[in-house]
């Protein structure tokens, strides 16, 4: 096929200069909003304050990406890593071998990284299941990441140029302002009669033997099956509890 009948793909450099161009855009507008409003910034999702940095996992055939946006101190502002394009049969050993040795990565603490990457993986996983149907490009979902620093996962079908980055920003600043406006007090409503109570412990507690590196986590990407099984079935003060692997708490207790 000649160059002139081939699809570009974007580069690496396009990508970088996107990222820049949303985190100055992003500071552009808040630089519009009243100190309480700017200081509401943090407590969401969208925060791309100094502070910030990015990494892309690019992955191939299918395309998709995993964005880690962190604010570490230990960084420079606007320090960005874009690991791939990296096909996805060679996705698993690129991680271990490359994006392991990233520096945002000894900040943020290995491990939180890891879950962090086996959840996005397998949500991708499902994402492709062909019984489901394949999902449209742009699709993308944040992940609050416990750990030393504050930290948030992005996942991305397709890649991150295809997003419009404009209307991000805006909806964005729009929930910043919108958490700094006095609440609404709901109508008292009658509480549901529950007959138990269930919760995670989060950021997720493994309870028990869990796999040790990054390639048996995620060998199966089915993990979850594992991580669903019961480690405790007792009672508590004459009420069932059930606990599995992933932390996952429950009690029978109606009232």
């Amino acid at each position: 096929m000649s160059e002139s009948n081939s699809v570009k793909k974007p580069s690496k450099e396009k990508l970088r200069e996107a990222i820049v161009s949303l985190i100055s855009n992003f500071r552009e507008e808040m630089e519009k909003l009243t100190q309480e409003e700017q200081m509401a910034a943090s407590r969401t999702l969208y925060d791309f304050s100094k502070p910030c940095q990015f990494m892309v996992i690019w992955a191939e055939e299918p395309e998709f990406q995993i964005v880690l946006i962190t604010h570490l101190t230990q960084l420079e502002d606007k320090y960005i890593e874009i690991y791939g394009p990296i096909e996805n049969s060679k996705l698993i050993e690129y991680i271990e071998n490359e994006v392991m040795k990233s520096p945002m990565i000894e900040f943020l603490g290995k491990e939180a990284v890891e879950d962090f990457l086996i959840s996005a993986l397998n949500y991708i996983q499902q994402l492709y299941n062909p019984i489901r149907g394949f999902p449209k490009p742009s699709i993308y979902y944040k992940a609050l990441l416990i750990s030393p620093e504050y930290a948030v996962g992005w996942l991305i079908v397709g890649n991150l140029l295809d997003l419009d980055l404009g209307k991000i920003v805006k909806n964005e600043v729009r929930e910043i302002t919108s958490m700094t406006k006095p609440p609404q007090i709901p109508q008292q409503e009658v509480p549901p009669f529950l007959e138990g109570f269930g919760t995670y412990i989060y950021p997720p507690l493994w309870i028990g033997e869990r796999p040790k590196s990054f390639r048996e986590k995620i060998w199966p990407l089915l993990l979850l099956s594992y991580s669903l099984k019961n480690v405790i079935t007792d009672n508590y003060k004459k009420r069932p509890i059930i606990i599995t692997r992933d932390g996952y708490i429950a009690i029978g207790e109606k009232d």
